[in-house]
């Protein structure tokens, strides 16, 4: 018991020191690993353990990058509407003011509750960020889709994205469809991102794995989904995506493979909105009119 309280001291007393955050990650995982070896086997307060997990959330990440609130001119936005409406198709530029405004309009409704998100996991707003980046394309015509991890890549949990497709003048109108996710950074969190999480099963009602982000080999990708909060849809960037969510229904050491199409399994399982509790946050292009849908 004595070992645990040290270790619980010690986690608290580097989660808020300011160390860079690869040298913070590297520390405390192992000391959450000790932790839950630990905790095994002995009687010790399981409420103390969940208080410091919970406010260790967002002290540290195995890959840090904060979202970018990217500058988007409003006018040019109005513009590249008006275009679509004229002649149904976008410019890549158009798109990528669109998917760039949409990103930051979730970012900052998220910010009005009270989230700083420079600093924050953003874990438990997948929801709210899935509506607020996805309905206002669905508003204006363009075909979506509302994902959870579990239905398409059998997560144990439901995490909710999304995906938009736009039609696209490049040389021929072509169809270009990107991955949307405005809270990914959650799974990179050092307290979950930890050998120590197979251990938690019997302990606490924690998932009794490593987040997705562990499972990660290409840092680039994810990182450029955590800054941007969009990807383009391909192939290969499915796989990127939907494999460590994957990996987190295995247990230690199993090496079985996906059997369906993470690409497919994204763009094919029809599922709705898990909330539309909005409250009175903007989910509208700005400058249009509302359309039924």
């Amino acid at each position: 018991m004595e070992k645990l309280e040290i270790l619980l001291q010690k986690i608290n007393f580097v989660g808020y020191q300011n160390i860079p955050n690869q040298e913070k990650h590297k520390i405390l995982s192992i000391l959450w690993e000790n932790v839950w070896n630990e905790i095994k086997d002995s009687n010790f307060p399981l409420e103390e353990v969940y208080n410091t997990y919970l406010c260790n959330e967002s002290t540290s990440f195995l890959i840090n990058q904060p979202p970018i609130i990217k500058k988007v001119d409003i006018e040019k936005v109005k513009e590249a509407l008006f275009h679509f409406e004229k002649h149904r198709y976008f410019t890549q530029e158009e798109v990528y003011l669109l998917l760039d405004w949409s990103i930051n309009n979730a970012r900052l409704n998220i910010e009005k509750l009270g989230v700083f998100i420079a600093n924050n996991s953003l874990n438990g707003y997948c929801e709210l960020g899935q509506l607020l980046t996805i309905m206002p394309f669905e508003k204006i015509g363009l075909s979506v889709t509302k994902n959870t991890t579990h239905t398409s890549f059998l997560y144990p949990y439901d995490h909710a994205f999304g995906t938009v497709t736009f039609p696209v003048l490049l040389g021929t109108i072509v169809l270009k469809s990107y991955l949307i996710d405005v809270t990914y950074r959650q799974f990179f969190t050092t307290i979950r991102c930890n050998e120590g999480m197979y251990f938690t099963k019997e302990a606490f009602d924690l998932p009794h794995f490593p987040a997705p982000g562990y499972f990660v080999k290409d840092k680039k990708f994810a990182k450029k989904l955590m800054a941007d909060g969009y990807i383009l849809l391909t192939e290969q960037n499915a796989k990127k995506y939907g494999e460590p969510f994957y990996k987190c229904s295995l247990e230690k050491g199993e090496n079985t493979y996906f059997k369906g199409n993470y690409l497919k399994n994204i763009l094919e399982k029809k599922e709705a909105y898990l909330t539309k509790d909005i409250e009175e946050l903007n989910i509208e292009f700005p400058y249009r009119k509302s359309k039924k849908l």
